[in-house]
C-alpha cells in the first residue's frame, strides 16, 4: 500500500505475487487525473503464460456462476451476451482503448482514490479470500464514481496460491462470499425466495468444486 501525497490523493493495493511493469503505476494515475468520475482504475493482469486474465468484470448476477471465468459455458460460448458482458478484459484488451468503465475489477492490482476508499469504509472484513473487490467497487459507485480498467497498466499476476495450498478451504471460502455479495446487494430482502435457491446452488456448486477440482 502506498501514499502518494498530491492533490489527488490515492493509495495503491497490489498483491505480493504481483510483478509491476514499467509504468504502470504512472498509468493508472494519469486514468484517475484524466477522469475526475474515476475512482478507481485497474491493471491489465497477466496469467503466467503471458495471456490476459478475466479481471474486468461485469455487476454480479445469478448467472455468473454459470459463465465465469473458470466456467464451462464461457469456454463453449465465449460469444454469447452473458459471458461478454461477465468478461471484459480480453476484449477490451483487443480494443485498443487506453481506458474503460467497468463494473468491477480484480483487487490484485488497483489505484484509488483514497477519499472514496475511506469513506465508503474500505475493505468489508466479512469477506475471506473472494469478493471483497468486487463489494468494494460496488459501494464506490453507489457513491456516484467509476471504475476504469487500463490495458496500458501491465502487471504480471500467476494467481492461485491461495487456492493451489488449501484448495478446499478456498473453495468454500469463494462460495461462501459469493453468497455474502448475492444477499448484500443483488437481493437484500431476507425473504426474497431466491436467497435459499442461491444458497442450494452455491452450496452444490462448492461440493462439486471440491469434489472434482479439476473438471
Amino acid at each position: 500500500k502506498r501514499d502518494w501525497s498530491s492533490d489527488v490523493c490515492s493509495s495503491d493495493l497490489l498483491n505480493p505475487d504481483c510483478r509491476v511493469r514499467p509504468g504502470t503505476f504512472e498509468r493508472l494515475r494519469a486514468v484517475l487525473d484524466r477522469h475526475p468520475d474515476c475512482a478507481v482504475a485497474a491493471a491489465q493482469l497477466l496469467n503466467a503464460d503471458g495471456t490476459t486474465q478475466e479481471s474486468a468484470r461485469g455487476e454480479p448476477t445469478a448467472w455468473t456462476g454459470l459463465f465465469g471465468r473458470h466456467s464451462l459455458l464461457s469456454r463453449w460460448f465465449p460469444g454469447s451476451g452473458e459471458t461478454k458482458r461477465n468478461l471484459r478484459a480480453r476484449a477490451l484488451v483487443e480494443s485498443g482503448v487506453e481506458s474503460a468503465e467497468v463494473d468491477w475489477a480484480m483487487g490484485a492490482c488497483l489505484l484509488i482514490r483514497r477519499d472514496l476508499f475511506d469513506r465508503v469504509g474500505g475493505f468489508d472484513e466479512r469477506y475471506f479470500l473472494y469478493w471483497e473487490d468486487a463489494d468494494l467497487c460496488h459501494r464506490i459507485r453507489t457513491q456516484g464514481r467509476t471504475v476504469r480498467y487500463v490495458p496500458g497498466a501491465v502487471v504480471d499476476h500467476p494467481g492461485g496460491a491461495s487456492s493451489r495450498t488449501a484448495s478446499a478451504l478456498a473453495t468454500r471460502a469463494f462460495h461462501e462470499s459469493a453468497y455474502r455479495y448475492f444477499t448484500t446487494h443483488t437481493v437484500p430482502s431476507r425473504w426474497h425466495p431466491a436467497r435459499p435457491a442461491a444458497w442450494l446452488a452455491l452450496t452444490l456448486r462448492a461440493w462439486w468444486r471440491a469434489t472434482f477440482p479439476r473438471v
